[in-house]
């Protein structure tokens, strides 16, 4: 076995304990990053009246993920959107809501960047009314659609009665009715 020099044995003490330093420095940066996440999380969910009771950073299947990470980790990564999962729920989400960058998001599953550091409160309690002005309308489409088409249906289904009694017989018509 090659012996270790001095001067690497030196340097490989003085990066650990850099090292070490480093992330003690990192979880301190991270909790008022962390704190305000809450504050942005439980925010939203008290203008959706939902009342949160679990919620976790989207990527603690990373592979960087450690026993500490359970609930996923704020990635600095994230450049415009930070990854939530709120109150994970089967189907669709209630929690839709327009936000300035122009679309309609599923606060359940995750916020703009700015949220930490603007007051947003507002954007989404109008962002909600109007996200839920629009899938009204759009409900409401859906089911003049839907009663558009059934009528169509029918008017489909009385003309060719009305072209079934011009070429049968009066015999032809009653054993069709028998069926």
């Amino acid at each position: 076995m090659p012996k270790m020099s001095k001067d690497n044995l030196v340097s490989a003490k003085a990066s650990l304990d850099l090292l070490i330093s480093a992330q003690n420095h990192h979880k301190e940066i991270m909790k008022p990053i962390d704190a305000r996440c809450e504050e942005v999380i439980l925010s939203i969910c008290k203008i959706f009246n939902k009342r949160c009771w679990w919620y976790k950073y989207n990527n603690d299947d990373s592979i960087e993920s450690s026993d500490d990470d359970a609930n996923g980790f704020f990635d600095p990564n994230w450049k415009h959107w930070v990854e939530v999962e709120i109150n994970p729920i089967q189907g669709k989400s209630d929690m839709i809501c327009d936000v300035k960058e122009g679309c309609q998001s599923d606060l359940s599953i995750g916020f703009p960047i700015r949220f930490l550091f603007e007051d947003f409160e507002q954007e989404v309690i109008d962002g909600k009314k109007s996200a839920r002005a629009e899938l009204e309308k759009e409900r409401i489409e859906k089911k003049e659609k839907a009663l558009a088409a059934k009528s169509r249906k029918a008017e489909l289904a009385a003309s060719a009665r009305e072209k079934l009694k011009s070429v049968l017989t009066p015999e032809e018509m009653k054993a069709l009715k028998g069926l």
